[in-house]
């Protein structure tokens, strides 16, 4: 995620790193209660979910020797960060929501 002109900008999160959409295009992402936009989030099409998808795959094999003990060592700790910010994550519209919790799993569990 990144800042431009005091709005968050939220990217995706592919291979390891936030980038921008494929496009280069922003979604307005308005905040309920004020109907404001208060960010903007990467307008994604099928050539991000195709990025993702390869990514996903390929990290996949490295995933699957991960121990079950391991596995639930994520799980917890995805668990506990989500609960840090369930308040924050409570005043954001569905999409973002999704995009935090994708992002919270994959920056801290690669």
């Amino acid at each position: 995620m990144s800042a431009h002109h005091d709005l968050l900008y939220i990217q995706n999160f592919i291979d390891g790193q936030f980038v921008d959409a494929v496009s280069g295009e922003w979604l307005d992402n308005y905040e309920p209660a004020t109907g404001s936009v208060y960010s903007k989030v990467a307008s994604s099409d099928a050539q991000d979910v195709e990025l993702a998808y390869q990514a996903a795959h390929n990290a996949f094999p490295a995933w699957r020797k991960t121990t079950t003990e391991q596995r639930s060592k994520y799980l917890y700790r995805i668990a506990e960060l989500l609960s840090e910010r369930l308040v924050r994550a409570a005043s954001m519209s569905f999409f973002p929501l999704v995009l935090l919790v994708a992002s919270l799993l994959l920056t801290h569990f690669p």
